[in-house]
């Protein structure tokens, strides 16, 4: 050990204390690359060590990390345990925590310690345990990735419990709204069913007294009726609840009722002076027509048709209706049931 590293221990050591040294004197450790291998060490030195024989390679010695396993206690894990629990924790819990601020300052256990007392490191696990107490660097690397992994694996399972409690959530808000609607159509069922009975009722003791007390017959009949609308009025016996009318989807909170003038323009007829001026300006008499006396074709499919020509100019009937003659019938035909055609009867 050169002058520079003596003095830089020894200043290490005063300032905090003396460090725990393996087992063999500073020069034997000096030779040596040490007993243990790493996890990502050759053959050659895993198979020394498995021999108990020094390891040839540097690069293959297990170098010490002092890296906290992932699944370390916290303060609030340990303070519940017996001083035993925390002694047969795994080694890798053993491991030094400088404290600075007792006197004299010293490395304790980061586990080893209870009401009152304290273990100084290395703590009895610790040396019990020996090199799996320490993280080497090749495991440090492995831990460090599935660390990586376990954390994006936390992320997404947070994700997908957001993602549930959402969608349960939603699903929650949409039975209790079914709910309130199961509640609402019972509701409505119970007052039409109340309306029924007083209108079966109200009836009843209408058709009583229209029965009278003329005779015996009548009096047994009027009286026959009433013991039948008391009874219903005090529920002795009920029809059955009748039906509620499905749901109409046009009362849904979405529906829009379309009016006109406005949602819809409002069509304003023509005047029927109009219609005839139009007609005979386009038409003149004799013009070959299909005429419907009776429906049109799009209601009355099956109603009368005359295959012939008009034998009068369109005109106004009692001020209100445009009307025509045609020939082969005797009454004259609205305008809306005359149909212009070519001769080869083809509609114009």
């Amino acid at each position: 050990m050169s002058a520079s590293q003596e003095d830089a221990l020894a200043r290490a050591v005063a300032e905090h204390g003396p460090f725990p040294m393996p087992v063999g004197t500073t020069d034997e450790v000096a030779r040596s690359q040490g007993m243990h291998a790493d996890s990502k060490a050759c053959g050659t030195c895993k198979a020394l060590a498995r021999d108990g024989k020094p390891i040839e390679h540097e690069q293959c010695a297990a170098r010490a990390v002092l890296l906290l396993p992932p699944d370390q206690p916290v303060y609030e894990d340990l303070v519940d345990l017996t001083d035993e629990q925390r002694k047969a924790l795994p080694a890798r819990f053993h491991t030094p925590v400088f404290d600075g601020l007792g006197q004299p300052n010293a490395w304790l256990c980061q586990v080893c310690w209870g009401d009152g007392w304290v273990s100084q490191w290395p703590c009895g696990p610790a040396q019990e345990k020996g090199a799996t107490v320490f993280v080497s660097e090749g495991a440090a690397e492995d831990v460090a990735a599935e660390l990586v992994r376990l954390r994006a694996e936390r992320a997404q399972l947070q994700d997908d419990i957001t993602g549930a409690c959402l969608a349960r959530y939603e699903e929650e808000q949409e039975n209790a709204r079914l709910r309130a609607r199961v509640a609402e159509l019972e509701a409505a069922r119970t007052t039409a069913a109340a309306d029924r009975d007083k209108q079966i009722i109200a009836w009843l003791e209408q058709k009583a007294a229209e029965y009278g007390t003329s005779n015996r017959e009548r009096r047994a009949k009027a009286e026959a009726v009433n013991r039948m609308a008391d009874k219903l009025s005090r529920g002795a016996v009920r029809p059955a609840c009748p039906p509620v009318s499905p749901e109409d989807p046009h009362d849904g909170p979405l529906s829009h009722r379309y009016e006109l003038g406005r949602d819809l323009p409002e069509v304003t007829p023509e005047p029927p002076e109009v219609t005839v001026d139009r007609w005979n300006a386009q038409y003149p008499v004799g013009t070959p027509v299909t005429a419907h006396p009776g429906f049109r074709p799009e209601t009355d499919p099956k109603g009368t048709q005359l295959i012939t020509r008009t034998r009068s100019a369109a005109s106004v009937l009692s001020g209100h209706t445009a009307v025509v003659w045609v020939e082969g019938h005797s009454s004259c035909i609205k305008l809306t049931h005359v149909y212009p055609r070519h001769e080869s009867d083809g509609a114009l």
